[in-house]
């Protein structure tokens, strides 16, 4: 039961935690989705090639390649030079990737730019959100669900689980009070009805005259 109490505990704590993450994921991913309609000027590459550098992860070295393009371009009179392709810093250890981005701003070339009005001094060659952290989002976003919909489901289940005692509970006891309130009334025995007696009958005295003693007269 303890162990059972302390999974669910953390399945609640990393459920949080990556909440909070989808939520800063989502906010910056905004940001980045709204760098589409920013207002575009001309720029001018300066310099365009592909950046490496070694990085250690677990004892094991990888090189990872970065677009490495320099542009200049103006923005509300002023001059500004800057060396963001995307909205955020984008590097994988695939080389071919990052020569396609190189390869579509040659040095010499004009490009356009696009500059945040807020912000004049914030431009990018790219704009929007790269794939690989649109990924990100994404799984983060699946997993957070997935724990959610586990909490819940275990919080559903507790529920339930509380209705059905609640009723059983419920149910019984009134019963048992109500016989106890009122016990059960036992058969009284038939009484028995008292029979009339007959009222004895009295002889009617007769009305006949008395007859004589000396017999009849002549």
């Amino acid at each position: 039961m303890t162990s059972s109490n302390g999974g669910f505990f953390s399945t609640i704590i990393f459920a949080f935690i990556f909440s909070g993450v989808v939520y800063f994921l989502d906010g910056h991913l905004d940001k980045m989705e709204s760098s589409k309609n920013w207002p575009t000027v001309q720029g001018k590459i300066l310099s365009s090639e592909v950046s490496s550098y070694v990085k250690s992860s677990n004892g094991k070295r990888t090189t990872m390649y970065t677009p490495n393009i320099v542009f200049k371009y103006t923005a509300n009179g002023k001059n500004y030079k800057l060396s963001k392709v995307y909205y955020s810093d984008y590097s994988t250890s695939d080389s071919s990737d990052v020569a396609e981005v190189v390869s579509k701003y040659p040095e010499g070339s004009i490009a356009q730019v696009y500059v945040n009005p807020q912000v004049h001094a914030e431009a990018v060659l790219e704009p929007g959100a790269s794939f690989f952290l649109k990924l990100i989002y994404y799984v983060f976003l699946f997993v957070t669900a997935l724990l959610w919909f586990e909490i819940v489901t275990k919080i559903a289940g507790f529920s339930l689980l509380a209705i059905f005692v609640g009723y059983f509970f419920t149910k019984k006891k009134p019963a048992k009070q109500q016989a106890a309130a009122n016990p059960p009334v036992r058969p009284q025995a038939p009484q028995r009805q008292q029979s009339a007696r007959p009222t004895p009958v009295q002889p009617r005295q007769s009305n006949t005259s008395k007859s004589s003693d000396d017999g009849f007269d002549l």
